[in-house]
């Protein structure tokens, strides 16, 4: 372990920013909090993403499907090896740290390509993206390039096609002119 613990030091002292960092989820023994250490020390208050308790966590499946409610908080202590998929859906709302919840979901049937397979419809993806975005979680949109590296036609044609049901959905701004106003309460 302290070679890995090397490795990353040396990897965020010498190559930059990282905006993400996956530590993994193998049944594995690891020292995930001293990684988390050695991650935070060189970039500072960072969102991380793992199977540990962190401040971004896997929603429970590869659906893209959000819980109902879904609860940015979770209980440290409920974050092991054999954690409920149930809980990382709908998170806690009694939980003692902040982690929102990452949906993840591949525009293809699997999360790696393969010539037999097509982009998922638009419709099935938009209702996809508009359950998770509406639930306040963060999405990891799997777009898996061919063997030379390119997004095939149809998988880049999803993704243009995509766009236009949202730019159509906020063409009109329903809130301007009106006033708003919030009130908290102790």
């Amino acid at each position: 372990m302290a070679i890995l613990n090397t490795e990353i030091t040396v990897s965020l002292s010498n190559y930059g920013w990282t905006e993400r960092v996956v530590a993994g989820a193998q049944k594995v023994t690891y020292t995930f909090d001293k990684w988390f250490e050695y991650i935070k020390k060189a970039e500072g208050d960072i969102a991380i993403f793992s199977a540990q308790p962190t401040s971004v966590r896997w929603i429970g499946n590869e659906r893209g499907i959000a819980g109902d409610p879904v609860w940015h908080k979770v209980k440290k202590a409920k974050i092991t090896d054999d954690v409920k998929n149930e809980y990382l859906n709908h998170g806690d709302p009694e939980g003692d740290m902040y982690s929102v919840g990452e949906a993840d979901v591949s525009i293809r049937s699997g999360w790696f390509y393969h010539d037999n397979q097509q982009p998922k419809s638009i419709k099935r993806f938009d209702g996809y993206l508009l359950q998770v975005c509406w639930s306040w979680n963060a999405v990891l949109l799997n777009i898996p390039p061919n063997k030379e590296g390119k997004l095939q036609m149809q998988t880049s044609l999803a993704c243009k096609n995509s766009e236009q049901p949202w730019i159509n959905m906020y063409a009109t701004d329903f809130a301007k002119g009106c006033n708003s106003y919030c009130k908290l309460y102790s």
